[in-house]
């Protein structure tokens, strides 16, 4: 009966979880920061857009200069993206948590791993 139990909670657990994740929102602004590359210190905001059960939005530079994003994949807390922001051919892995983005950006042609940190300024 304990067995019965243990698995049924167990059961329980993981459907909540699942389905915990599958209720993110990154919709909003995120300012974001690239800093100690060999090319010098990259700010600028991530503006993320819910479309349905995937995203859209922008990189927004410094300068202003905008750069459409491609949403590759999304699944939990993370969201994966292109962009040819800076002129380049770039990966984003972003985790969310809470308030906060962790990303690493895989830039074609370049070795150097670049990890950018942010945070939401706006949005839900």
């Amino acid at each position: 009966m304990k067995k019965t139990l243990f698995i049924i909670c167990i059961s329980l657990l993981s459907t909540a979880i699942s389905y915990g994740q599958g209720q993110n929102d990154f919709s909003g602004s995120w300012m974001y920061s690239v800093t100690d590359t060999p090319y010098g210190n990259f700010y600028g905001t991530i503006i993320l857009n819910k479309s349905g059960e995937t995203y859209n939005g922008k990189v927004v530079n410094k300068a202003g200069k905008q750069y459409t994003l491609d949403v590759l994949r999304v699944k939990g807390n993370r969201l994966v993206f292109s962009s040819n922001v800076e002129e380049t051919n770039s990966i984003f892995n972003c985790s969310f948590k809470g308030d906060s983005v962790l990303a690493t950006i895989e830039v074609k042609g370049d070795k150097f791993l670049y990890k950018l940190k942010g945070k939401k300024v706006s949005g839900k």
